[in-house]
């Protein structure tokens, strides 16, 4: 999913105006108070500071707070991890018919966090917050209908989940309607499809990425790489790619590399051996592979047969096909 329910988002706007009048309240323990400070020290990223205030405001009954609290557990933030501690709290906010805490209930369902894997419980959660104009859980419920997860498989409806969160202009729901444009997937009614339409894929992505969405500038790369809705350019795919690609986006730090390594104008394998190695570090088994090539030729690094072999290993271990048949290679020369 898009959505990620343990990254604390959709943080209200305070001032640092509001922030300082909320010192006197908050240690007379008004609740809303006590919500602001947590907010603040979150932001400072003094999260053992900001779980005490988000719990002084969930015990007093505050559901944002709650919900809040429940994603601090959720990722570890200010606490050891501890699902069973978040579910508690989204349960005490969804109670008050909580929005947020109604989706993040949804999210552990939908990936088995603290619970097991149960996409029929996760729409029941997304359709609840969903009821309540939540954007999240909107597109949520695109996802699980687009995929047939929990319900039947219906691309139509989805495209209508996904045009719902989009209405607020939900970066994610963007870039999953592009998907659909890009691949075919946008039907009528009566189930007619579409054939794919690049050029409405690519205003969608850039819809997203206008909002500095990670995922939409690494789909706008690979469009410009490949040709799709507009003429090859290799170096906007190249600067929707690095974009991408600060951000810790996994597949835009392969392609980037890639797009470096290949041959082309750009082929740089000094280049193509940094970012390749970034999305090896995040596990990316592609790159392992290619970076495992890299060794195994001295490309753009030192020949290093036993590093070239880890690399392998380590990808076939991840279930890499071409991990393990160039773990076989190097085995035998």
């Amino acid at each position: 999913m898009y959505t990620n329910a343990a990254c604390i988002g959709n943080h209200r706007d305070y001032t640092i105006e509001k922030i300082k009048g909320a010192q006197e309240p908050a240690t007379r323990g008004d609740p809303n108070a006590c919500y602001i400070k947590g907010h603040a020290s979150y932001d400072d990223h003094d999260y053992a500071k900001a779980l005490v205030w988000y719990r002084k405001a969930a015990n007093l009954g505050h559901a944002d707070a709650q919900n809040r609290l429940g994603q601090m557990y959720e990722a570890g933030h200010g606490t050891s991890q501890d699902y069973s501690a978040a579910l508690d709290w989204y349960i005490r906010s969804a109670d008050q018919e909580n929005a947020d805490g109604q989706n993040s209930i949804g999210l552990l369902y939908y990936k088995g966090k603290g619970v097991p894997q149960d996409y029929e419980k996760a729409f029941e959660w997304f359709q609840k917050a969903a009821m309540k104009r939540h954007p999240d859980a909107w597109n949520n419920l695109g996802r699980l209908y687009d995929n047939g997860l929990g319900v039947e498989q219906d691309h139509h409806t989805a495209f209508k989940c996904y045009s719902e969160a989009s209405a607020y202009d939900h970066a994610g729901a963007w870039v999953n309607i592009g998907i659909m444009y890009e691949n075919g997937k946008i039907k009528s009614e009566n189930g007619t499809s579409a054939p794919p339409d690049f050029p409405q894929a690519m205003l969608c992505y850039l819809r997203a990425a206008d909002r500095g969405y990670a995922a939409a500038e690494a789909l706008l790369g690979d469009m410009y790489n490949s040709g799709r809705g507009q003429p090859k350019n290799h170096s906007r795919a190249k600067d929707y790619y690095l974009k991408a690609s600060k951000k810790e986006n996994v597949h835009a730090q392969r392609a980037l590399g890639l797009l470096h390594y290949n041959p082309g104008p750009l082929r740089d394998y000094s280049t193509a051996k940094t970012w390749i190695k970034k999305a090896a570090d995040q596990g990316d088994a592609e790159a392992l592979v290619t970076l495992g090539n890299m060794y195994l030729k001295g490309l753009g690094v030192t020949k290093d047969f036993l590093k070239a072999t880890e690399l392998f290993r380590e990808a076939a271990n991840r279930g890499d096909a071409s991990g393990a048949d160039s773990l076989q290679y190097s085995r035998q020369n």
